[in-house]
């Protein structure tokens, strides 16, 4: 737990200013860590450090965002296609772009229809990129 101390002016509803010194009592003993980062719930939101655990917060962050604070985490998504960026790496696609071959399908959704999300041709419901030859007949998606 963490003691912190600040001064404060309030104006309530007498009209009157009260000016004084405040300690407020934080504890981050709770555990949960909702987006698996390595802070807890609670040091995210408050900033302040569980002395429980490995990580030290550094001011403030998204409890429910792996990505942040630390957009590197193996278990962060950047652009949202339901795919790690670690994932992403391995299977060649951009991290940082939800529809790595543009076929309006996003990159996630390609791996659980076990379609390839590098190829704009291989897709369930997509549409492939005009200047594709998906059928291999010397003629784009345009000329056909």
């Amino acid at each position: 737990s963490t003691n912190t101390g600040f001064d404060y002016t309030l104006e309530d509803e007498d009209g009157l200013t009260d000016t004084g010194s405040v300690a407020i009592t934080v504890e981050c003993s709770d555990i949960t860590d909702t987006d698996g980062d390595g802070l807890t719930d609670c040091e995210e939101s408050t900033g302040i450090d569980n002395p429980s655990t490995v990580l030290v917060p550094n001011g403030t962050s998204d409890p429910l965002n792996a990505c942040d604070p630390d957009s590197n985490h193996p278990l962060c998504d950047s652009d949202n296609d339901e795919l790690t960026n670690d994932e992403e790496v391995a299977l060649g696609t951009d991290p940082n772009n939800a529809d790595s071959d543009g076929d309006g399908i996003i990159d996630g959704q390609e791996v659980v229809d076990n379609t390839n999300p590098l190829d704009d041709c291989d897709h369930n419901g997509g549409k492939a990129l005009p200047e594709s030859d998906c059928d291999a007949d010397g003629l784009t998606t345009a000329q056909e």
